[in-house]
């Protein structure tokens, strides 16, 4: 496995329910923002990957244990791993914790 790529985000209102807690689906959204800045930190695109080496990332799978809620204006940090790399695909791992105190949410 690889070292993780990290980015920090904070929730915003448009992504919790009237609890104020996080939309469990917005937790995929928050996973690829983190996939397109690691591929920016590579110099690279999506736009690119698509149009100039023809690299399409079509999801086959995707699975999340919610383990803690988040919750409006918290911030969070998501942990990006390459777990698996193989001929014709690749397997991230996503982690979710809640700052400072790193509660692990999903």
């Amino acid at each position: 496995m690889s070292a993780p790529f990290t980015i920090e985000h904070r929730i915003p209102w448009s992504d919790v329910d009237l609890a104020q807690i996080v939309y469990f689906p917005r937790y995929f959204s928050y996973f690829e923002m983190a996939e397109l800045e690691w591929i920016r930190k590579q110099d690279l695109s999506y736009k690119a990957l698509l149009e100039e080496f023809e690299i399409w990332l079509p999801r086959v799978a995707a699975h999340c244990n919610y383990r803690a809620r988040a919750r409006f204006a918290e911030l969070i940090t998501v942990e990006m791993r390459r777990e698996r790399i193989g001929r014709t695909s690749f397997t991230y791992r996503f982690d979710a914790y809640r700052l400072p105190e790193r509660t692990h949410l999903v």
